[in-house]
């Protein structure tokens, strides 16, 4: 199975969409609107004590370095809970392919929970605390309030940033999941 995960394209995205915390920055589509910017990307994946764990590697080389640094957004991903066991199997498998693609380190910022034992784990298997690129927590905003109750709500920043998309052409529209 891992070996189809990293290969597969289309199986990779069924088990990041399945996964107990998907994300869509572990999608293959993801990667895709990466490449333009020069990141190439790259699967891993193991079998866990809740089944498959797996993360996709953002990797970029700057030039003129032969090494290349890898990212992994919201991963590790996997059908169940990341358990502390699972980490050094995990690792393991990473170090082996960060080695093969020379890749100098490798950021992973996986969601879990505090206190669950797995940020020992992290700790243990060697990888250290490095500040968040991803934001660390959601808002969720109500949508169906009306809408100057929401942009009410907005901060200030955030308000700006809203008309200066408008102004450059962003479009939103009402769908659903139909669509």
């Amino acid at each position: 199975m891992r070996h189809e995960l990293e290969r597969d394209p289309a199986l990779w995205d069924a088990f990041a969409a399945a996964s107990a915390d998907p994300s869509y920055l572990q999608v293959t589509a993801w990667a895709a609107i990466k490449a333009p910017d020069g990141w190439v990307s790259l699967r891993v994946a193991v079998g866990g004590a809740h089944g498959p764990i797996g993360g996709q590697v953002l990797v970029q080389r700057p030039r003129p370095s032969p090494w290349g640094m890898g990212y992994m957004p919201r991963g590790p991903v996997s059908s169940g809970s990341l358990t502390p066991s699972d980490v050094p199997v995990f690792t393991e498998r990473l170090r082996k392919v960060a080695r093969m693609k020379r890749l100098a380190y490798v950021r992973i910022e996986p969601e879990v929970e505090a206190g669950a034992g797995v940020e020992d784990a992290l700790r243990s298997a060697g990888w250290v605390a490095a500040p968040h690129v991803q934001p660390e927590t959601t808002r969720i905003v109500d949508m169906s309030v009306p809408k100057a109750e929401v942009w009410a709500g907005l901060q200030r920043k955030a308000r700006q940033s809203v008309n200066k998309s408008e102004r450059q052409g962003v479009r939103v529209v009402d769908a659903d999941a139909s669509r």
